[in-house]
C-alpha cells in the first residue's frame, strides 16, 4: 500500500512540475482571452515574470526603477539563447559603436526597443506586449527564433504604470458586464485627470529629453546602457482614426540623416504588407512629425536610432469595444492585434537588415565625433551664471552622457549671444563651462543647445523652440568655432561653513530655484526671513536686490537652533552663505530698515476642476512638492467662494476655464482685499477679463483694439483654397515659441531675474499693459521671437504683459500669461514662480 501511495505521489509531483514548466499563452495565464478585458498592471508584470521564469534562456527581466506610487518599471530583454548567454558582452560591444566603451565593435547584432503605453489610458500597447513576447519565445514559432539570432528585443512593458493603473482600475469599476459599444456610455467617458499622465499629471511622452519626472530619469539611465538601433513607441489616438505608422510627417529636424529617413520607409512598407493582408486601414506621413526632441520617437532618433511612433485608434474612449462612424465595432482585441502585428513586423525588418542597421549606427557616431552636422560647434556657459544653475544643467548633461569641460587658458570667441539674441565677441575664460559638438552625443547636443531650429513645415505637433540656455536662463554663447575643452570642469563649492560662528545675520543671494527651496525649508522650520527691496553694501560687499536676510534679532526664540537650522538647510541646498557682525550698511538701507521686509509664509491652495488643464496643474503640483519641497493643499474650484478659503492666504489657478459667477468673484475680491494672494496663470486670467474690480482687459486702449481688428482683417483670406484650410489656420495658432521680455527687476515679482526674461509661450493669451497694475514682465515693441508663431498672433505680441501684479486692498493678484514651470524644464521660470509665491507684493 505504501509503495502504491509513494508511486502515486511521485507521479503527481512529476505532473505538477510539468504543468509548472509549461509556457502559458496570455489567454491561459490571465484566465480570459487577451483583449476581452483590461489587465491590471500587477498581472502584466506577473505574466512577464512567468515568461522569464519559463524561458530563462531567451528572456531576462530587469526592474530598472519604481514610480512615484511604488510600481515597478520593467524592461524585458529577449534574444536567442546564444546571445543571451553572452548578453553583457553584446551590450558593451554595441556601446563601442557609440563610443561609450573603448575598443572596436566586432558584432552585428541589432537592438530593437519597443516602448509600451507611455500614456496610461492608451493601454493596448502594454496588452499587446504579452502576445508579442509569447510569440517571440514560443517553441512552435520557428520564424521568430530566426529573427532573434541577430536581434535583441528590449520591451519596456509599461512606461507609465501609475497612469495605466489609474485608467484600468477606473474602467474595472464602471465597465458593464458586457462591452458597451455606445461612445456616450459612462465607460467611454474617463474622468479628470485621466490615465494619460503620471502621478504628477505629466505627459511622459514630452519628458524624454527634460527628465523632470522620476520615470523618465530611470528609463533614460537604462536606455543609455543599451542604445538601441530601432525604437517603436506604441500609442493610441481618437477611436475613429485608422492605424498610423512610419514614415513620419514633416517637419523632420534638419539633423535627421538620409539613412534614418529612408529606413522609416522600409519599416512602413513591411508594416503595410501585413495590414494589407488583413484588410486593416492605416495611414503614414501625416500629423506626427519628427521635430520636438522630447518624444519617444525623436529622442531615440537624436541618439542615432530609427525612432517611430505607432498610433492605434482607440485611446481612453475605446473601452473594450466601441461603434465607429462607419457603424463597424472596434474591440480592444482588434487594437491589441494591430500593435502586436506592427511590433512583430518591426522586429522582422530589423533582423533582415541587421548588418545595415549596425554599420549605419557606427557611421552615425563616427561622423558625430569627427564632423558634427550643424553650424554651431561649441557652446560656452559663462562662469558669471549662478553656480547652482550650471550644476543643474550639468546634471541633465550627465544623464544624457553629453560631455563637457573647461579651458586651461582663455580664447577669443565670435558667436551668438543668447541674452542679446545677436552675434557678439566674447573672451572665454578658464572657469567657463565648454560643451563641444565633437563628441558621440553631438546631434543631441546641437539639438538641445542650438539658438534656433530650422522648421521646414509650420504644421508641427508641438513647441518649436527649447534651447537649454533659454530654458535655464543662462548667459551663454554658441559659436561656429571648434573649441575643445582641455580639462575637467570644476564645480565651485557654493556652501562653506561660515567663519563667524554666531553672526548678526546670514545673507543669501536670490538667483535660482535652489534659493527658493532654501527659503521654503527655512519658512517650514519657523525661521523668519527678510528680503532686501534695494541693493546695499555691507562690510565692503555689494548685495543685490532680492537678497535674503536672516537676522538673529528676528529669531530670538530659536536661540542656538537658528545656526544649526540655517547651516543644515544651506548645505542641503548648496547655498553660499554670507555672514555679517553688523546691520549697519556702508551704502544703502540698513538691515533693520522697513525696506528689508519680512517674507510671509504662504499657506497654499492649488485649484483643480474638470476644466483645468491636468498637465498645467501637474506642472505646478510637481514644482511645489518636488522642486521646492513646499506643502500644498488641493481644492476644487467650487470651494473658491466658501468659508474654507480663509484657511489659505495663497490660491493658485492653473491654466483652465473657470465658471466664476459674480457671487464667487465678489467673495474672491473680498478675500484678496483682506490680504490674500491670487495667482492666475494662462487661460485662468480670462476668467477676470472685463470684470469689475479686476484690471484685466484685452486692449490697453481703444486705438489698440482698432489696430488689432485691422490686422485681423489683413490676415483673413476669404478666397483661400479649401485644400489649404489647415495650413491657413496656423496664422492664428502658436504651437510653442520663446518670447523675449523686458523685466522690471526692482519689483518683487522680478527679483533675481536679469533685465531679460525668456518666456515659453504655448498659447494665444495676449493682454496689453494692464491699467493701474504693475506690468513687471512685458514685451516692449515687437519682441524677439524664437521658433514659430502664426503671423496673426505674432503681430499682436507688441507691448503685451507677461507677468503683472494688481494690488487690491491688503492683498494682490498675480497674472502670469505663460506658465513659468512648463513641463518642469523651463528652469528660469522656477525663480519667477518663487517670486509670485513668496515675495510678490
Amino acid at each position: 500500500m505504501f509503495r502504491k501511495l509513494f508511486c502515486y505521489c511521485l507521479l503527481f509531483a512529476s505532473i505538477s512540475v510539468a504543468a509548472q514548466a509549461k509556457l502559458q499563452s496570455p489567454d491561459e495565464f490571465l484566465g480570459y482571452p487577451l483583449g476581452s478585458q483590461y489587465t491590471f498592471h500587477y498581472r502584466l508584470v506577473e505574466y512577464f515574470q512567468h515568461i522569464a521564469k519559463g524561458k530563462p534562456e531567451f528572456v531576462k527581466l530587469i526592474q530598472y526603477g519604481k514610480t512615484n506610487e511604488d510600481r515597478p518599471l520593467m524592461l524585458a530583454v529577449i534574444s536567442d539563447p546564444g546571445n543571451m548567454a553572452n548578453i553583457e558582452e553584446i551590450r558593451k560591444d554595441n556601446l563601442r559603436k557609440v563610443g561609450f566603451e573603448s575598443g572596436t565593435s566586432g558584432t552585428n547584432v541589432t537592438f530593437v526597443w519597443i516602448s509600451c503605453s507611455v500614456h496610461g489610458n492608451e493601454p493596448s500597447g502594454s496588452e499587446s506586449a504579452m502576445k508579442t513576447i509569447y510569440e517571440l519565445v514560443n517553441a512552435d514559432n520557428a520564424t521568430t527564433k530566426t529573427w532573434l539570432k541577430n536581434t535583441v528585443v528590449l520591451m519596456d512593458i509599461s512606461v507609465n504604470p501609475d497612469g495605466y493603473s489609474r485608467y484600468t482600475n477606473w474602467f474595472k469599476q464602471v465597465g458593464h458586464a458586457q462591452p458597451n459599444h455606445h461612445p456616450e456610455s459612462r465607460e467611454h467617458q474617463e474622468p479628470w485627470p485621466g490615465g494619460r499622465v503620471n502621478h504628477y499629471y505629466f505627459d511622459l511622452n514630452r519628458d524624454w529629453a527634460w527628465l523632470s519626472q522620476i520615470e523618465s530619469q530611470q528609463r533614460i539611465a537604462e536606455y543609455k546602457k543599451w542604445m538601441p538601433h530601432v525604437v517603436a513607441d506604441l500609442h493610441e489616438m481618437g477611436y475613429n482614426s485608422p492605424y498610423y505608422f512610419a514614415p513620419a510627417a514633416q517637419p523632420y529636424h534638419q539633423y535627421i540623416t538620409p539613412w534614418q529617413s529612408s529606413f522609416q520607409f522600409n519599416v512602413g512598407r513591411n508594416n503595410a504588407k501585413y495590414f494589407d493582408q488583413n484588410g486593416w486601414l492605416y495611414f503614414t506621413r501625416e500629423v506626427f512629425d519628427l521635430l520636438y526632441p522630447s518624444y519617444g520617437d525623436t529622442y531615440p532618433t537624436y541618439n542615432g536610432a530609427i525612432g517611430m511612433t505607432y498610433e492605434q485608434g482607440g485611446g481612453p474612449r475605446g473601452g473594450r469595444s466601441i461603434r465607429l462612424d462607419n457603424n463597424e465595432v472596434m474591440t480592444l482585441a482588434d487594437r491589441v492585434n494591430h500593435h502586436h502585428t506592427t511590433s512583430m513586423a518591426t522586429i522582422e525588418v530589423a533582423s533582415l537588415n541587421a548588418d545595415k542597421l549596425c554599420s549605419n549606427f557606427s557611421a552615425y557616431y563616427e561622423q558625430a565625433v569627427k564632423n558634427p552636422q550643424g553650424p554651431y560647434k561649441t557652446y560656452i556657459i559663462k562662469q558669471t551664471n549662478a553656480p547652482n544653475k550650471i550644476k543643474e544643467l550639468c546634471k541633465l548633461l550627465d544623464a544624457h552622457k553629453i560631455k563637457y569641460g573647461s579651458l586651461k587658458s582663455g580664447a577669443s570667441v565670435n558667436g551668438f549671444d543668447y541674452i542679446q539674441t545677436k552675434e557678439a565677441v566674447y573672451e572665454a575664460k578658464t572657469g567657463d563651462l565648454v560643451i563641444s559638438a565633437y563628441q558621440p552625443m553631438s546631434v543631441l547636443t546641437q539639438i538641445l543647445f542650438d539658438p534656433e531650429n530650422v522648421i521646414n513645415d509650420s504644421l508641427t505637433y508641438d513647441i518649436t523652440a527649447w534651447g537649454l540656455p533659454y530654458a535655464f536662463g543662462l548667459d551663454a554663447i554658441a559659436t561656429k568655432q571648434k573649441i575643445m575643452s582641455d580639462q575637467p570642469y570644476n564645480f565651485p563649492a557654493n556652501f562653506t561653513v561660515p567663519s563667524v560662528q554666531k553672526p548678526y545675520a546670514y545673507l543669501v543671494e536670490w538667483a535660482s530655484s535652489d534659493n527658493v527651496r532654501f527659503l521654503s525649508g527655512l519658512l517650514q522650520n519657523g525661521v523668519k526671513v527678510r528680503v532686501a527691496e534695494e541693493a546695499f553694501v555691507l562690510s565692503g560687499k555689494t548685495y543685490s536686490i532680492g537678497t535674503l536676510v536672516i537676522t538673529r534679532a528676528d529669531n530670538k526664540s530659536k536661540a542656538d537652533l537658528l545656526d544649526e537650522l540655517v547651516l543644515r538647510l544651506a548645505k542641503e541646498n548648496n547655498q553660499a552663505l554670507q555672514t555679517t557682525v553688523t546691520g549697519f550698511s556702508d551704502n544703502g538701507r540698513d538691515l533693520g530698515s522697513g525696506h528689508t521686509r519680512l517674507v510671509d509664509s504662504p499657506n497654499i491652495a492649488l485649484v483643480w476642476d474638470e476644466d483645468v488643464d491636468e498637465n498645467a496643474f501637474g506642472h505646478i503640483w510637481s514644482y511645489l512638492e518636488k522642486t521646492i519641497s513646499y506643502p500644498v493643499s488641493v481644492i476644487k474650484a467650487k470651494q473658491l467662494g466658501s468659508a474654507g478659503m480663509k484657511k489659505f492666504n495663497t490660491v493658485i489657478l492653473p491654466n483652465g476655464y473657470y465658471s466664476l459667477d459674480n457671487n464667487v468673484l465678489d467673495k474672491l475680491k473680498a478675500w484678496v482685499g483682506e490680504g490674500g494672494k491670487l495667482i492666475a496663470l494662462e487661460n485662468a486670467i480670462s476668467s477676470f477679463e472685463d470684470k469689475p474690480g479686476f484690471n484685466v482687459t484685452r486692449y490697453a486702449s481703444k486705438s489698440e483694439k482698432e489696430e488689432h481688428d485691422s490686422l485681423k482683417e489683413k490676415f483673413e483670406n476669404r478666397l483661400a483654397s479649401y485644400h489649404h484650410a489647415e495650413r491657413c489656420s496656423v496664422s492664428d495658432g502658436n504651437p510653442g515659441a520663446i518670447i523675449k521680455n523686458v523685466v522690471d527687476f526692482t519689483h518683487p515679482l522680478g527679483y533675481g531675474l536679469s533685465k531679460t526674461y525668456f518666456s515659453m509661450k504655448t498659447n494665444t493669451i495676449l493682454f496689453g499693459y494692464l491699467k493701474d497694475t504693475w506690468n513687471v514682465i512685458r514685451t516692449e515693441g515687437k519682441p524677439t521671437v524664437i521658433g514659430f508663431v502664426g503671423d496673426h498672433v505674432k503681430s499682436q505680441l507688441k507691448n503685451v504683459t507677461t507677468g503683472a501684479v494688481q494690488n487690491m486692498g491688503n492683498g494682490r493678484i498675480v497674472y502670469l500669461t505663460d506658465s513659468p514651470v512648463f513641463r518642469g524644464f523651463w528652469h528660469q521660470g522656477e525663480l519667477l514662480m518663487g517670486n509670485a509665491l513668496f515675495l510678490a507684493k
